[in-house]
C-alpha cells in the first residue's frame, strides 16, 4: 500500500490557524502524501501576502504545493483547483482551521483499498471549542448501507474533511459545484446518486474546531440555500431509488412551501393546514417540524430585535 494520497486545503483570512492543518497532514502515520494549498484570498492581497509569509518554510521545504487564486472565488472553486493541481490516485480534503488525527489516512486508505469496488471511505468529526475541549461530534456510521443516499438527503452523513475518495470518481461527477452552501452535502450527494459505493471508519479521526468570531448564516437564508442545494439535484432523480427520489421530492415541496412565505408565522401556518402530510415519508415529516420550528423562532427573534431596537 504505497499510493499517493492528495490532500487538498483551501484558505481564505486565515493564516493564523493554517500551519496547524498542515502539521496534522505532515504528522501522519502514512508517508505517501502531497499537499496542496489553495490561497483564496485574491493574488497581492494583504490575506494573501500574510498567508504566504506563513507557508515560506513549506513552500521552501517544498512540503506543500501553493497555489494562488487570482481573486476570491469560494471554498467549491477552491477545492477544484487543488483537485486540478494533485497527482495523488485519492484525494482528502482539510479546513484550513481543522486537523486530522495522525492515523486518519492510513486507516482510511486500508479501508478503500482492501474492496475494489469501493470508492469513498468517511469517518467521524470531533466538535472542539475554543479552550480545546471536545463538545460534540458527528458520527454516522451506516458502512456498507444500501440507502446511504435517503439517509443522507434527510441529514448529510458527514462533511467534506471526513472523506477519501478515488480520483477517477471524484473527475466522473465533476468535483464541486459553486452553491453558496452546502458543497459538501451536494459532493456526497452526487456521488452516491452517481452509484460510488461507501465504507466507513467508526471512529473521529477530524477534529474540526469552532471560533467565537464565526457566524452562523442567518436562518432566514437558510431554507433558501438549502432549497439551493435540493434544486441542484433534481436532475439526478432517474439514477435514484423510489424512496431516496421521494425523500428529495418531498423535501423540495417543503422547502419551497417555506421559502415563499417570507418567514412569516401566520402564513406559514395557513399553509400547514393545507397540507396532506399522508404524502410525506415519515423522515421528512421530522425534517418538516423542523424548519417550521426554525422559521418561527427566526420570526420570534426578529420580533425581538425589533422590539430591543
Amino acid at each position: 500500500m504505497n499510493d499517493l494520497v492528495s490532500v487538498v486545503i483551501p484558505t481564505y483570512k486565515r493564516p493564523l490557524y493554517i500551519e496547524r492543518a498542515i502539521e496534522s497532514v505532515i504528522n501522519q502515520t502514512y508517508d505517501n502524501i502531497e499537499i496542496i494549498i489553495v490561497d483564496d484570498n485574491g493574488l497581492g492581497s494583504e490575506n494573501q501576502r500574510n498567508t504566504e509569509k506563513v507557508l515560506e518554510k513549506y513552500i521552501i521545504n517544498k512540503k506543500i504545493k501553493y497555489i494562488i487564486n487570482k481573486e476570491n472565488v469560494g471554498g467549491a472553486v477552491s477545492r477544484n483547483n487543488g483537485v486540478a493541481h494533485a497527482s495523488g490516485k485519492f484525494i482528502s480534503f482539510l479546513d484550513d482551521d481543522d486537523t486530522y488525527e495522525p492515523n486518519k489516512i492510513m486507516e482510511q486508505l486500508k479501508i478503500i483499498t482492501s474492496d475494489k469496488a469501493t470508492d469513498a471511505c468517511y469517518c467521524g468529526m470531533s466538535y472542539i471549542n475554543e479552550k480545546g475541549i471536545k463538545i460534540g461530534k458527528r458520527s454516522i456510521y451506516l458502512d456498507g448501507s444500501s440507502d446511504l443516499l435517503s439517509r443522507h438527503i434527510y441529514r448529510p452523513i458527514t462533511g467534506t474533511p471526513a472523506l477519501l475518495i478515488k480520483r477517477s470518481v471524484f473527475d466522473d461527477i465533476n468535483g464541486f459545484d459553486p452553491l453558496k452552501r452546502y458543497q459538501d452535502a451536494n459532493l456526497i450527494f452526487k456521488l452516491l446518486a452517481n452509484g460510488s459505493k461507501f465504507k466507513c471508519v467508526k471512529k473521529e479521526l477530524v477534529n474540526v474546531f469552532l471560533h467565537s468570531e464565526e457566524r452562523i448564516t442567518n436562518p432566514v437564508n437558510r431554507i433558501k440555500l438549502e432549497l439551493e442545494y435540493i434544486e441542484n439535484n433534481l436532475k439526478y432523480l432517474d439514477k435514484m431509488t423510489y424512496n431516496s427520489s421521494k425523500l428529495l421530492i418531498d423535501k423540495y415541496h417543503m422547502l419551497k412551501i417555506l421559502s415563499t412565505q417570507n418567514h412569516d408565522a401566520k402564513k406559514i401556518l395557513k399553509v400547514i393546514k393545507t397540507i396532506n402530510f399522508r404524502m410525506f415519508n415519515w423522515m421528512n415529516l421530522l425534517g418538516f417540524a423542523n424548519y417550521i420550528m426554525i422559521t418561527l423562532k427566526t420570526n420570534q427573534d426578529l420580533d425581538n430585535c425589533r422590539i430591543q431596537n
